[in-house]
């Protein structure tokens, strides 16, 4: 969810590549009509990916509403992911319909409340989506690689056959055996870019900052032995963090400027973990859910969260993405990593990508 000079990977990494160079003026407008030409083709072939922005006019007075109902719904979301599993009929159906809602209202807050944000999540190394015109998104998933090689296994047989890419966040206890380290290997002899998750998948944010520290440091040293050129002690390349939870305090977010990581949030994010995610086989209306979810709100530039299969878990997460992989490819979709979508990012913040014509928020 970097960098020019930094990053040597942004050549070869999309999922779809277009265009070419010319430097002469003639040729340059016979490519720029062919472009042209080109993308009104495809643009009647299939839709596109949305980039537009929510406007701040009308997101202010949707703010308050969705605060205001936020006091009810934020409980009952709590409670009812918890127990999702058990509910049937009426009640699962009431449930998803308040995770839709709370997804739509994700926009707007982000447009008219990030500078009330606290410092952690509004600071400006914290990605939720980036901001580009093409039709290219970031495929990201957390806790790998999982409890289950076989399952996982078969995530990287369905990239590998779709010839995507994605960035995985690493959950570093997992790695607790031979077979879990082939995994890794594999994630990363496929190209795919890795990310601390930390030790352990539970929240962090009530640790000081020097044990936080010696936690993140601890991931570090398992995912060196797999990305040196990220995690180790001569890293050339940028490196991502996602907090387990979503929980990120200010303490945490102090640790993660002065280690040098940037922090990838998202913005499409259908809570695949509790809806659906703890049965086993996988529910047809709960993959129908995720499905239409991540359709319904994902534009260019999104940052997409899933999380891998486990042995006993999340297994609907294989057929999710095998429906939305066609669909995006019907749509001429091109899945990134986040590695591939900041190429001018610097360490500064200078070249930070949501400056520019095209805000992210």
């Amino acid at each position: 969810m970097l960098g020019g000079a930094v990053d040597v990977e942004r050549g070869a990494s999309s999922s779809s590549v277009h265009g070419g160079d010319d430097s002469r003026p003639a040729a340059a407008a016979a490519g720029a009509a062919a472009g042209t030409a080109e993308r009104d083709l495809v643009a009647v072939a299939a839709p596109k990916l949305s980039t537009q922005q929510p406007s701040c006019a009308g997101a202010h007075v949707r703010v308050v509403f969705f605060t205001l109902v936020a006091i009810v719904v934020v409980p009952i979301l709590y409670v009812g992911m918890r127990v999702e599993e058990r509910l049937k009929g009426k009640s699962q159906f009431f449930l998803r319909a308040l995770w839709t809602f709370w997804g739509a209202a994700l926009d707007d807050l982000l447009v008219v409340a990030r500078p009330w944000m606290r410092s952690s999540i509004g600071h400006r190394r914290c990605f939720w989506r980036f901001p580009t015109l093409e039709q290219d998104i970031v495929l990201t998933m957390d806790d790998a690689p999982g409890d289950s090689p076989k399952e996982m296994l078969g995530l990287l047989d369905l990239l590998e056959e779709n010839q995507i890419r994605v960035t995985f966040f690493i959950t570093t206890s997992f790695v607790r055996n031979a077979e879990l380290e082939r995994t890794m290997q594999r994630i990363v002899d496929a190209g795919h870019e890795i990310g601390n998750h930390m030790p352990e998948d539970k929240p962090y944010h009530r640790l000081s900052a020097e044990a936080f520290r010696a936690e993140l440091r601890k991931a570090e040293d398992v995912l060196a032995r797999f990305d040196p050129h990220r995690f180790g002690p001569t890293r050339t390349n940028r490196r991502w963090f996602r907090p387990p939870h979503g929980r990120l305090s200010n303490a945490m977010m102090n640790v993660l400027v002065e280690e040098d990581y940037y922090i990838a949030l998202g913005d499409v994010f259908s809570n695949d973990a509790a809806i659906g995610g703890r049965i086993d086989p996988p529910r047809p209306s709960a993959i129908s859910f995720h499905e239409r979810f991540v359709q319904r709100h994902v534009k260019a530039g999104s940052i997409v969260v899933f999380h891998v299969p486990n042995k006993n878990s999340r297994k609907q997460t294989l057929p999710i993405l095998t429906r939305l992989l066609a669909h995006w490819d019907d749509l001429d979709v091109s899945v990134q990593r986040l590695c591939d979508m900041s190429p001018n990012l610097d360490a500064t913040g200078a070249s930070d990508p949501r400056v520019g014509t095209a805000p992210v928020f």
